[in-house]
Order: C-alpha cells, then structure tokens, then sequence
C-alpha cells in the first residue's frame, strides 16, 4: 500500500484564466451530482479500477543515480537543458536530512541550486522559473511542533549580470499566515495575456485539504487577489502544472475518484474570452504516468519532448524491510505525439480496408518511413516533436491522395486523428469522332485539367488511335480540350459520376467539327442592309455588297471615332479601330471563302448540313425595328453562300441539303454599353464599341436531324 503521508513540498507551473472571472469560472461538461470529494467526471468505484491501457508510446523510466537517491527525489522540473528537482540528498551535514534543490545535467551529478536556504529548520523545494529565466519562485518550509510545517513561497530576480537578487517573500495576500502556501509556479496565460502565478494551499476558503489557487500578476508585479480552481475537491489537490504551448493544466489529487493515494490529471482551460473561464472535466492519464501508488509532480519539456513525474510505486532503490517504497523517485517519459490514421470511402464514409499509409518527414531523409502498428482499421504513427511529415494514402480503386501532418499541433496524450477520404477511381476512356461523318477520329491531342487540383495530363494519340483513358476519381470537376490539326479545338467540362465503381470505367464521345473557320463574326455598317419597304425582313443584297460599302467608308469611321477626344486618346481609339477593320472585318470575310470550301466538301459527300447563325444589333432603334434589321444581316449571309463560286452551294439550298437556323437576339435596355446619346454619333455609330456590336455570328455547322 502506498504511504498516507502527503510529501513534504510540491511544485507547480500552471496557466489559468482567473482573478475577477473567477465568479464564473465553470466546466464545459456540467458537474456530477454526489460527494463533493469527486473529482468531476471521473467517479470510478474501487470495484472499477481496471488500468487503462499503455499507450504504445509511452514508456516509463526510472531516472539513474545522477537525480535519484535513498531518499524521496520529487518536484522535477526542467528549464532549458538543465533538470531542477528537490531531494534531502546523501551527504548534507547534519544528522537530519532537509529538502533542498537540486539541478542535474544529463548525466552529470546534481549540484545544490545556489539559492537555497540556509536557515537551519528551514527546507527549499520547487523551484519554477518564468519562460524567459529572469524569476524564480520557490518554497521555504519552517519546521514546526509536532513534526509539522508552515511553507512560503519567495521570489527572486535574476540581475542584468547574471547573478540572482536578494529573495522576497510574496505578500499576505499568497502568504496566508499560520496557513501553508507551496507549488509556486508562473506561466503566461494567453486569453489574459498575463503571467499568473498558481500554488496549492490549506488557506481557508477552498473546498478543504490542499487546493490549488491562482493569483495574475500585473504589469507592475503587483499580484491580483488568489482564487481557487473549480476543479478542486474536499480532498487534496496538489503538484499543478501548466503546459503552456497547449494550455493545459496537470495537477494530482487524491479524490474517490482517483485509483489509489494521487493520480495524475489533466484539465484544458477553453476560455472564449466572452467574460467567463472554462476548464474541460479533468481526465486521468493512464499508464504509465498512474498506477495504484502516489503518483504526482507532472511536469513537461516541450523541447526535448520529455514528461516528468515522482512515484512512490515499487522498484525503488531503497524500499523498506516490506519492500515498500517510503520515498519517492522520479521517472521520465519520452513523449511523441502520436498519428492516428484511419482511411474512408469519400463518398459514402464508409471505411475502407486494405489500405496502405506512408508517412516520411518533410526533410533530408525525405525518403525513410515511419513504423506503425495497425488493427486494420487505424493505424498508428510516432512521431517527432519538431517535424513535419508527408502522409500518402493509397487503396485499391481509389485516387491517392497526399496530406501534411505538423507534429508541433500534436500532443502527447491526445493523438492526433487524421480521418483520410479516398476518391473511388476510374478510368475515363474518351473516343473521338469526326463530328459530320461520325467515324472514329485518330492523331488527336488531348489535355484533361482537374480543376482546383493544378493537376494536368496532356497525351498525343498516333493517327491509328482514336481513344484513350484518364484514370479520374468520382466527383472530380475536369476541364478536357480536344484537338486535331484540319478541325475545330473542342472543350468539354465532363463530370465524374456521384459514385463511380472501381470496376466500372465511364466513357465520354466528343466530337470534332471539320469546320474550323466557325465561330465565324460577320460586320456590318450601321443599319445596313436598307429596308425597300419599312417592315422588311428580307434582302437582295449579299453580304459582299454591304461589306464593300461598309469597307469604302473605312476612313470615315476612323475619323469620326476620334473626334473631341485628346490626344492621347484619340490615338488610341484611331488604332483600335484601324485593327478591327483589318484584323476582323476584312479577315473574317476571307475565312467565309474558307468556310464555303468546307461546306462544299461535306455536301458533295451527300451530308446534309445545318448552319448556325446568331445575329445581333446596336440597341439604337427599337426592339421591333431591330428584329427585323438582323433578319435582313442573316438574309444577306444566305445570299451570299447562294452565289459563291458561281452558285456552287446553291443546289443545296435548293433541294434542303444545306440550310441556315437563324437567331436573332435584340438587347433591349442596354444602351448603356454604347453610351447612348442620340446626338452623339462618334459614340453610338462609329465607336469601336459600336461597331463590334453590328454583326452575323456563323457559331458552327452541323448535321442535320433527322425530320420525326
């Protein structure tokens, strides 16, 4: 059985949100009904003490002679490379060992901590500095009557030199007196952006026994009024600790709830900054941090990712004649924060098995891989505390896929979950076909994007080859371009199934137009065709003829474009509309020969062909009036193919193998876009703008469908 006798000293470094939020200081999870001497959440009967079990990377060890002796060795707490504990350690003077601090490095003996009290009577324990080393706290307990104590808890300064100021005892505010106050320690709390000190103390007003209070130190190092924890007990709660880089408070308490003697908690403060502070319901750590013995302060180096605590549980050095432990040692654990992995369907969630995960750190040594340890269903990785990793999952029927796990966001005793959501794969097969004749079509290019993913495969297929696969996964948004020299660049936005089966491969037919001079833009000169009569919606004209017309006035245009304007823009707009004449008015109307050529090829096959024509107009004139100019624009298109090359495409039009679909859109109510004043012409009629508007687009030609 382990000893009723609570150690002498105690140590503690917590972070807390306290002072005036105490009023309202709560835990997320409501408080239990029942004895007050539980701790909240972990009521577990003496009947229900089954030990947790080890996680697998954690292991205990015992320290060696350099930190533990014959007597109790406790109160470990590491800054920077150096180990500071407390112990009444073989060879002081005097018959009566006293509790003194200790500091040891690596395997080096400990060495006395220079500040320790000199005053006989008097014991030093649990020494805590703030993060940047510039003050100690620690304790100095009076011995007592009856074999009791009174401890106090002292601060002292480091100067600009190095050496430590002379020592102050804190105020009566922490130093209750004929009370004991112990466990100083300091840490800065990030919701309060504070340091605040936490210590353990029998003072009246706590829930009785030993609780543990804080107190924030102002700016001015002045300390705030000391309030107790919510967590604590009317049974002893004592050693806190807290781990700043998570918030987290460890601390021992000897509640019914805990095992045997003291166990080890731990409690997150969550605190919104919404006026109140909470803490999580404290949890007990497992194995190896509790057993059926004393187990307490928990203490923890984030940098060399190494854990402390003292036990009183067996295999000490020194046990008594009953081989029990009458002292305490101190034990470390080398923490790593720990990846659990487990992999999913991601369409459905449902999990997958037979998977295959490959974690590797982001470094020089890129290409090694962690060991794990699987069920089948999760498995798990140690990790190191600094690094980061790259974790690639891979399945049969899915897409891999590559994440970046940081150890840094891990701690040591809550594993790190990685759910990992695997795309169903398949493979995409496209076949390409001459859109006209629909026979296969070999020698084309194709480039398949996946959108949001930067992921692009780009394939060259031989002339004999008209098909070829993607491997896709199911949901995946894509972007495919098809190509072939003789014939129109196809793109296609084809979408993977909602759930694609690993053994069923979709397939996409896409089409390549031998027309490639379509889309094609027609231009016209303002309100041209004329109407013989007003409510035509034909012509006789040709597009030839209102193009010569439109092209003879080239210069006027050009000049009535850049009237009133400066310089600088007249220049500008001269050029914009120089180019829009050459490089699309007169181009175009050369790629309608080019046009022409290809329709005839087709329908000397004995195609029938279907033309796409859209026409549009400045919204100038009314909506009606402008129906009917763009009719007389696709009319003069229809005249034109009617005599080109001597009548050559006329026969088609005669017997139905070639026929024009019309559209006409008419924009009402969008004059803006031409800055509408009727009594501006440069804007309305002669403008780049303007004139880009006046048009007979020719968007593609295709079969025709059959008549039902």
């Amino acid at each position: 059985m382990s000893p009723k006798i609570i150690p002498p000293i105690f140590i503690a470094v917590l972070l807390a949100s306290c002072a005036p939020l105490w009023q309202t200081h709560q835990y997320n999870q409501p408080p239990s009904s029942g004895s007050s001497s539980q701790i909240v959440g972990l009521d577990i009967g003496i009947d229900n003490l089954e030990e947790p079990d080890e996680p697998f990377r954690l292991k205990a060890t015992r320290m060696g002679p350099t930190v533990n002796s014959a007597n109790s060795d406790y109160s470990p707490f590491r800054f920077a490379d150096r180990l500071y504990f407390s112990s009444a350690f073989p060879g002081q003077k005097g018959a009566t060992p006293f509790d003194q601090v200790f500091s040891s490095v690596n395997t080096t003996g400990p060495t006395p901590w220079p500040m320790n009290s000199k005053e006989s009577g008097t014991h030093t324990s649990h020494v805590a500095f703030t993060a940047n080393g510039q003050r100690a706290y620690y304790t100095i307990c009076q011995d007592k009557s009856g074999g009791q104590q009174i401890c106090e808890i002292y601060t002292r300064e480091r100067a600009y030199e190095g050496h430590w100021l002379p020592y102050k005892r804190l105020p009566k505010s922490i130093n209750v007196e004929g009370y004991t106050s112990t466990q100083p320690s300091v840490g800065f709390n990030r919701a309060l952006r504070k340091d605040v000190l936490y210590f353990a103390s029998n003072r009246p007003g706590g829930m009785g026994g030993m609780d543990i209070w804080c107190s924030p130190i102002e700016r001015n190092g002045t300390f705030g009024k000391p309030f107790p924890l919510p967590f604590n007990t009317a049974a002893d709660e004592v050693t806190p600790y807290f781990h700043q880089p998570n918030q987290v408070l460890f601390f021992s308490s000897n509640s019914t709830g805990s095992q045997s003697g003291f166990d080890i908690y731990k409690s997150a403060n969550t605190w919104s900054g919404a006026g109140d502070s909470h803490w999580s319901a404290p949890e007990r750590l497992a194995k190896p941090f509790n057993s059926f013995y004393d187990d307490l302060y928990f203490s923890w180096h984030t940098g060399s990712g190494k854990a402390y605590f003292s036990s009183n549980r067996p295999g000490c050095v020194h046990p008594d004649s009953a081989q029990q432990c009458i002292g305490y040692d101190i034990f470390e654990v080398e923490i790593q924060p720990e990846l659990v992995a487990q992999v999913y369907d991601g369409l459905d969630s449902n999990t997958i098995m037979g998977y295959q995960l490959q974690v590797s750190p982001l470094d020089d040594n890129a290409s090694a891989t962690l060991p794990s340890v699987t069920d089948g269903i999760q498995t798990k990785f140690l990790l190191e505390p600094t690094k980061k990793y790259r974790l690639i999952a891979t399945a049969i029927g899915y897409q891999p896929d590559t994440l970046e796990v940081v150890a840094s966001q891990v701690d040591g005793f809550t594993a790190l979950r990685q759910p990992i959501y695997l795309k169903p794969r398949a493979r995409l097969l496209v076949r390409t076909y001459n859109a006209i004749d629909s026979l296969p079509l070999g020698g084309v290019s194709m480039q398949l994007g996946i959108e949001g993913s930067g992921d692009k495969r780009f394939v060259k297929n031989k002339e004999e080859e008209t098909e070829h696969s993607f491997l896709i996964g199911a949901g995946d948004v894509m972007s495919l371009v098809v190509m072939k020299p003789g014939f129109a660049t196809t793109y296609v936005k084809p979408n993977a199934h909602s759930r694609i089966a690993p053994t069923s491969d979709p397939h996409l037919n896409v089409y390549l137009s031998p027309f490639t001079e379509a889309p094609l833009a027609l231009y016209f000169d303002n309100d041209e065709p004329r109407w013989v009569r007003p409510m035509d919606m034909e012509t006789n004209f040709t597009y030839e003829q209102t193009l010569k017309n439109y092209l003879a006035r080239k210069q006027v245009f050009v000049e009535k474009s850049v009237e009133g304007l400066p310089t600088e823009e007249a220049e500008y707009a001269r050029t914009r509309l120089q180019s829009f004449f050459d490089n699309e008015v007169e181009m175009n109307y050369a790629r309608l020969d080019r046009l022409c050529t290809q329709l005839e090829t087709y329908l000397k096959k004995g195609y029938k062909l279907e033309v796409l024509a859209v026409g549009e107009a400045s919204p100038l004139a009314s909506p009606d009036y402008n129906r009917r100019l763009i009719s007389r624009r696709i009319n003069s298109v229809e005249n034109q193919l009617k005599v080109w090359q001597n009548g050559a495409l006329a026969p088609y039009f005669a017997n139905g193998n070639l026929v024009i679909s019309s559209e006409v859109k008419v924009m009402e109510n969008e004059g803006e876009k031409v800055m509408v004043k009727l009594n501006d012409r440069r804007q309305t009629e002669f403008s780049p703008e303007a004139s880009t508007m006046r048009k007979v687009v020719i968007e593609g030609v295709r079969r025709q469908k059959p008549k039902a």
